[in-house]
């Protein structure tokens, strides 16, 4: 169980996300044990169910906290049957002593200090290439916190309902729970017109839906962006039970009322949501600008981590992770950045201890990196006063020293001196000549020695 904060994530009320991520995506998380009645700790746990062919996910990951959290074995087989289902538990042990006759797979796996209670948290259950197969950010806000009710997924909605642990959502379960009480009964699609309206000629009552993908938008290429549509019936009222496909422009589809998605490229895409239900349909629409992340970390120490938007747009960092020391800091939904802006982010609001500057990141909702912190190599110029040595300039050797009949040595002293340097070397032929009258003289000095000297 993480603690309560007060700076919880106020998620869009009523919301929860679920994020189906292709055709390939049989696995998907259908429960959620989030906070138990009484005390929740070692008591959290997450359902799985298999719509496809039988695979192995004992090399799978649970992301959650910022972390790949490992699957291992406890109970039953590693293989979940199609239509079976498996049980990610924070302690197994607790987990079976709470359902003792639940006889299906549990596997164990380490939460990073459990399933966030009041803010709600993104789960993503990641293959064994870490490829996003099913992704979830849960909001209390439906319920289930603390009254002893899971979130259970009920078609494309989740609600809060008593714990069904490898069973189908509503069903008794192998918690042998009663069955919830009956929901009310939920608008469906209007009837079609009536053929008396339209045979008299007069205007036919043309009942329809009316679908809202919502507001157009600016997002952040790479990051995960949440798109949450709506759907109403003839009187206004939600309509339950229907079928939201969402078309991203790009040749990509989602289903669901509330999808994740992140654009991997920069552009302007129509993003389309059909509604469907009883053989109805609805269609809305809305335009999505993406455009690169121009964000970095331009400072961290023990009481802040600076954040510069260097854009000259706003840039939400709702859902987006800040981590250091081996903890993770979920930015609450709407943290807007101003374009061209710094803010500084409070160690204290984020509960981060910076030892190690270096190890500052800042991440997308689904964990990818988007910025780290680096810092600046600090190098020193001369100081103005310095004294400075100039370059060795040769002097040429053949300056002259008289220019009719003027002399020319203080001149040429200063040359020297504004050169930075001694004499100009000696000429070579002077030391040819040396040389030449050196060996003469010890010639002459060999002879002498030998024929001796002249007598006077």
């Amino acid at each position: 169980m993480k603690g309560k904060s007060a700076g919880s994530l106020l998620l869009l009320a009523g919301a929860f996300f679920l994020v189906p991520l292709g055709a390939s995506a049989s696995v998907t998380i259908t429960e959620i044990m989030y906070d138990a009645e009484g005390a929740d700790t070692k008591h959290e746990w997450v359902e799985v169910m298999n719509s496809g062919s039988a695979v192995d996910i004992t090399d799978w990951k649970l992301f959650e906290g910022g972390s790949n959290h490992k699957l291992t074995l406890f109970s039953g087989t590693a293989t979940v049957p199609q239509g079976g289902y498996a049980i990610i538990a924070d302690d197994p042990v607790t987990f079976l002593a709470d359902f003792p006759s639940f006889s299906g797979m549990v596997f164990d796996t380490a939460l990073s200090g459990g399933l966030t209670n009041s803010s709600g948290e993104s789960l993503t259950l990641r293959d064994g290439n870490l490829s996003d197969v099913s992704s979830v950010i849960y909001d209390p806000t439906l319920g289930a916190a603390g009254d002893g009710n899971t979130l259970q997924k009920v078609g494309s909605n989740w609600q809060a309902l008593p714990p069904t642990p490898g069973a189908a959502a509503g069903s008794s379960g192998s918690s042998g729970d009663p069955s919830p009480d009956p929901e009310p009964e939920p608008e469906t699609a209007p009837p079609a017109a009536s053929a008396e309206n339209q045979a008299t000629g007069g205007a036919p009552v043309v009942p329809q839906i009316r679908a809202t993908a919502g507001e157009d938008r600016t997002v952040v290429a790479g990051a995960s962006t949440v798109f949450s549509g709506n759907a109403t019936g003839l009187t206004g009222s939600p309509l339950q039970g229907a079928r939201y496909v969402w078309s991203f422009g790009n040749g990509d589809t989602r289903e669901g009322q509330s999808v994740l998605y992140a654009y991997p490229y920069p552009g302007k895409y129509a993003v389309t949501l059909d509604v469907t239900s009883s053989g109805w349909g609805a269609t809305d629409r809305i335009l999505v600008t993406v455009v690169d992340a121009d964000v970095a970390i331009t400072g961290a120490n023990a009481e802040y981590t600076e954040i510069e938007n260097r854009s000259s747009r706003e840039l939400d960092l709702g859902l987006w992770q800040l981590s250091a020391g081996g903890k993770t800091f979920i930015f609450p939904p709407h943290t807007v950045l101003l374009p061209k802006s710094v803010v500084r982010v409070s160690n204290a609001a984020t509960g981060l201890l910076i030892t190690k500057p270096s190890d500052v990141a800042l991440l997308y909702p689904n964990g990818a990196p988007v910025a780290a912190y680096a810092p600046k190599l600090i190098t020193y110029a001369p100081r103005p006063d310095a004294p400075q040595v100039a370059a060795r300039t040769p002097v040429p050797a053949d300056v002259p020293f008289s220019v009719e009949g003027e002399p020319l040595q203080d001149a040429r002293d200063e040359l020297l001196a504004s050169a930075g340097v001694a004499e100009a070397p000696v000429p070579y032929w002077v030391w040819y000549a040396g040389l030449v009258a050196l060996i003469g003289g010890a010639g002459a000095a060999a002879h002498f020695i030998r024929k001796g000297f002249p007598q006077s």
